[in-house]
């Protein structure tokens, strides 16, 4: 009996503690939405996108509502058909920026024309993530800068 006793004890203490952390969880996940819809908001009040370009893994990547109003995209955009999209006179200017940041293993930033419906000016700066000597991530932010 003393053992079906201390079993069940354990058992109730073991749910207790269970509803504990699924309702810190719970406030965790509230507070991490919360922040994200002030960081999205903040994003669209200042006009500047974020994105991250896993080329890796691109179901890792990610473009932020401001980003695919800039870029007038709806989902992903491949990087060719992105750079295709940038100005000839900037195309060597940008992909010159990316591939030095690709060698260090750093930062960029650049300013280049885009054009899909209209010619855009855009500032871009980011970072550009290595493993074993590969560039896998390009992650940063953009901004039309020119309005």
């Amino acid at each position: 009996e003393v053992d079906i006793y201390t079993t069940q004890e354990e058992l109730m203490a073991y749910s207790i503690y269970l509803k504990m952390q699924q309702l810190k969880l719970r406030q965790i996940n509230e507070d991490l939405f919360f922040h994200k819809e002030l960081l999205l908001e903040g994003q669209e009040l200042l006009g500047i996108g974020s994105f991250v370009l896993n080329s890796k893994d691109s179901s890792r990547s990610f473009y932020s509502p401001e980003y695919k109003r800039i870029f007038e995209i709806e989902d992903q955009m491949d990087f060719n058909k992105f750079i295709d999209l940038v100005h000839p006179e900037d195309k060597e200017l940008l992909l010159s920026k990316i591939s030095n940041a690709y060698t260090v293993g750093g930062k960029y930033e650049v300013e280049y024309r885009y054009t899909k419906s209209v010619e855009k000016k855009i500032w871009s700066k980011g970072f550009i993530i290595t493993e074993d000597g590969t560039p896998t991530v390009i992650r940063g932010i953009v901004k039309e800068i020119s309005k």
